[in-house]
């Protein structure tokens, strides 16, 4: 019926399989079925999208993911201002006040989380210097 049913056929040693739900519970090559729920996600608490700042910044953010969260950066206008790395669980408070050495006009502050699934999430926005 198509170039990927053809593919399918040729390829795949069980072909009925494809597309198929697999029942709850249900094990691939004596492996257990892997549910990712929730995906990975981060929630910025603090600062908010559009506050200003003058020198020293809290972060606050919130990580869940359905499998251990394994790394956390942050980032000030491209550059690296804090990593950590470890197995933190499926759910993850993350902490910090960082002092940026040079704070422009306008700022891009960003977070970055990833799994040990190899999933990665992005959180950025964009902070001003108070006046």
């Amino acid at each position: 019926e198509g170039p990927v049913l053809t593919w399918i056929a040729a390829n795949v040693p069980n072909p009925q399989a494809v597309n198929q739900l697999i029942p709850e519970g249900a094990a691939l090559a004596g492996a257990p079925v892997v549910y990712f729920s929730p995906p990975l996600a981060v929630s910025l608490e603090r600062p908010k999208n559009g506050d200003f700042v003058i020198s020293a910044v809290s972060v606050d953010a919130a990580i869940t993911a359905g499998v251990p969260i394994r790394t956390v950066e942050l980032y000030w206008n491209g550059g690296v201002i804090d990593v950590i790395s470890g197995d933190f669980g499926t759910s993850f408070i993350y902490k910090n006040t960082v002092i940026p050495k040079i704070v422009e006009l306008q700022n891009l502050l960003a977070i970055v989380a990833a799994d040990t699934a190899g999933s990665q999430v992005r959180k950025e926005i964009i902070l001003f210097k108070r006046p």
